[in-house]
């Protein structure tokens, strides 16, 4: 947050609803699905990594390259940033 306020002089609003409201746990989820399976998607710090290139000029147009060439192999690993729910009655 701290980077995103500093560069554009404003709060980026998702992360700020994020953390005004939190992020759901894993029991919550559970709890709201009962019987799902949740399979973590997309890995964090891949994902903060890959926005901060997109929002910088310039550097936004190789973006896609580097995800691809370096951030790409890491992305299926935890810590992860999403997450997939199946979920049937």
């Amino acid at each position: 947050m701290e980077w995103y306020r500093k560069r554009f002089r404003k709060d980026e609003e998702n992360t700020l609803e994020h953390l005004n409201s939190g992020l759901p746990k894993i029991e919550e989820l559970v709890s709201l699905f009962p019987g799902a399976s949740i399979i973590g998607k997309q890995n964090g710090e891949v994902w903060l990594k890959y926005m901060k290139q997109e929002m910088t000029p310039y550097i936004r147009f190789i973006a896609g390259l580097f995800y691809k060439l370096f951030l790409s192999k890491k992305d299926d690993l935890p810590p992860y940033h999403a997450c997939l729910i199946m979920w049937g009655k």
